[in-house]
């Protein structure tokens, strides 16, 4: 049913930065909002002719709407995301899953850029990560924007302080997307961010097993390799001899005591072996 419209003077108009806006309710009333400033200004000027002047509601200036939608709203495209979070928006994006930003069902489309002569799209299978024991686990960091065609990461989105971060920014170098993404996720800010939301979601009892799994997999494979480079460093250290050589290419002989070292343990243990490799 049609209501008369409610003009609301003095109100704080955080939606326009016109001298009328108009706003729905929920029981179809179209609110008006207009500074005290233009209390003097003809009402003819400002609402329509059949106005009932006494739903007129005259507010202080300081008054602020708090029924704002646009604040209320999570965002399900990533690059529309604020570029700074109050704890309150965070806990509201940390509320949902973070499957729902990931878009996988998109035709990933906007993804294309060109590289010479040639178009290169964003492959979903980077969703997927293979870890070093062979086991895949998915990676729920990874976030597909369909209004940009970027991806992004959900932790250091939400908890970085990094903002010009590629991944924050949204990354589309799909030439260099299995060096970009291996690259981001190993990298110390990208952890920290991690920890962060396991801790976050372990505060409320949302504790997500498969990402525990693959965080738990990742301490210890950097714990193993932790213990053999401190055992080098120990060995170097204890006979006062140089650690660095002419260069530090992997392989080379002048690669100095440390390398070299690393290079003949990893000879009789493939997991370091690989890790050199890598």
């Amino acid at each position: 049913m049609h209501r008369d419209p409610i003009l609301i003077v003095g109100a704080d108009l955080r939606y326009s930065h016109s001298h009328q806006c108009k706003f729905s309710s929920e029981h179809n009333t179209t609110i008006i909002a207009i500074t005290s400033k233009e209390k003097t200004t003809n009402k003819d000027d400002l609402f329509p002719a059949d106005t009932n002047e006494s739903e007129v509601v005259y507010m202080d200036e300081s008054v602020i709407l708090e029924d704002n939608p646009k604040t209320d709203t999570v965002k399900q495209d990533p690059a529309l995301w604020p570029l700074h979070f109050t704890d309150a928006e965070r806990s509201k994006y940390c509320e949902k899953d973070s499957t729902f930003f990931q878009n996988k069902n998109s035709d990933f489309k906007n993804s294309v850029r060109k590289c010479k002569n040639q178009n290169r799209f964003f492959n979903p299978k980077h969703f997927t990560r293979a870890l070093n024991n062979g086991e895949k686990c998915e990676r729920k960091w990874l976030l597909y924007s369909e209004s940009t065609g970027n991806v992004l990461c959900y932790t250091c989105k939400l908890f970085g302080v990094d903002h010009e971060n590629s991944f924050v920014t949204g990354f589309s170098n799909w030439k260099k997307t299995n060096l970009s993404i291996s690259a981001h996720e190993n990298s110390s800010e990208h952890k920290q961010n991690m920890m962060t939301w396991i801790e976050r979601m372990r505060a409320t009892e949302r504790i997500d097993i498969n990402l525990m799994t693959v965080m738990e997999s990742e301490i210890k494979h950097w714990t193993e390799i932790l213990k053999r480079v401190v055992a080098v460093i120990k060995f170097i250290s204890e006979r006062g001899l140089a650690f660095r050589g002419t260069h530090e290419d992997i392989g080379s002989p002048d690669n100095g005591n440390y390398l070299g070292i690393l290079e003949l343990i990893s000879d009789f243990d493939p997991f370091l072996k690989e890790h050199i490799i890598l």
